[in-house]
């Protein structure tokens, strides 16, 4: 997710040095859409984060019962 992130926001910033050096917008304008790039793709990230953290607690709860439904070992000594 990071990646894509990156080339937009790569993207937005050579486009706009290009507009920037033939005058078609301020430098200002540029920084603005680099900003609302950097808002638009916050919240996708966070939802990348938790489906990562949902399937991890999944992992972890498939363990703790794999555990939990293991027959109990018997303990008797045997005398030698």
């Amino acid at each position: 997710m990071n990646f894509v992130k990156n080339v937009g926001y790569l993207l937005i910033a050579v486009f706009g040095v290009i507009d920037v050096i033939n005058g078609a917008i301020s430098l200002g304008n540029v920084q603005a859409f680099l900003q609302y790039s950097n808002q638009f793709s916050q919240p996708l990230t966070q939802l990348a984060n938790m489906s990562s953290t949902i399937q991890q607690t999944i992992a972890s709860a498939e363990r703790i019962f794999a555990v939990l439904d293991a027959e109990d070992m018997d303990e008797t000594v045997h005398p030698a």
